[in-house]
């Protein structure tokens, strides 16, 4: 099983409004994005930037991860999805979703699941300046460097599953965080020039 060294937090934070998901029903959209244009709510930061109808988020710095959010305290119990690309020369990348983030004196929290372009995925999680993976290995079935992934995320009950073009790949158990912001992510481990696009972001109530 692979083992990778990770991230020195670096923080990008996006905003937009999404009303409380207490007692939706099922499928409810809580928020969604075709990144057709800028006005879609998401802060644009040197991190994270619009271009050509897609979300790019940058990440210049090895062995960090950057990530970009929708400020919208409370979320619970959520599915994601989102169509992800590397655009970057880093061959470490894990690019990807984030559930269940907030901040308490200047401290981060949340869960993070994505995958690389070897085969690679990880399901981690960030608490108060600690870094801890969750589960990681290898799976052969998404392994183009060039390639679009459709990668979907259920955070729910104390679960984190992460899904690659429908099919589940991961799955964890872990209770530490319920509820929080949602966004996107890239990470890298030893290389530089990191870097992910992203299209059709969805986010919907899971139950």
């Amino acid at each position: 099983m692979p083992t990778k060294l990770w991230f020195a937090p670096l923080v990008a934070l996006a905003l937009a409004a999404l009303a409380c998901n207490s007692g939706l029903p099922a499928g409810t959209v809580l928020f969604k994005d075709d990144f057709s244009d800028d006005s879609g709510g998401w802060q644009y930061t040197s991190y994270s930037t619009f271009e050509g109808g897609r979300m790019q988020v940058k990440n210049d710095e090895k062995g960090t991860l950057v990530r970009t959010v929708i400020d919208e305290p409370g979320l619970a119990d959520v599915h994601l999805e989102v169509s992800a690309q590397n655009t970057g020369s880093a061959s470490d990348v894990v690019f990807g979703l984030v559930c269940d983030f907030s901040i308490s004196n200047d401290q981060a929290s949340y869960y993070f699941l994505g995958i690389g372009t070897d085969g690679y995925y990880m399901v981690g999680k960030y608490i108060d300046g600690n870094l801890t993976t969750l589960t990681e290995d290898t799976n052969g079935s998404f392994t183009d460097e060039t390639a679009t992934y459709r990668l979907a995320a259920d955070c729910s009950n104390g679960v984190q599953t992460l899904y690659v073009d429908g099919q589940q790949v991961a799955s964890t158990a872990d209770a530490a965080l319920s509820n929080g912001d949602v966004g996107l992510f890239v990470g890298t481990d030893k290389q530089a020039d990191a870097a992910a696009t992203f299209d059709n972001f969805l986010a919907t109530q899971l139950k």
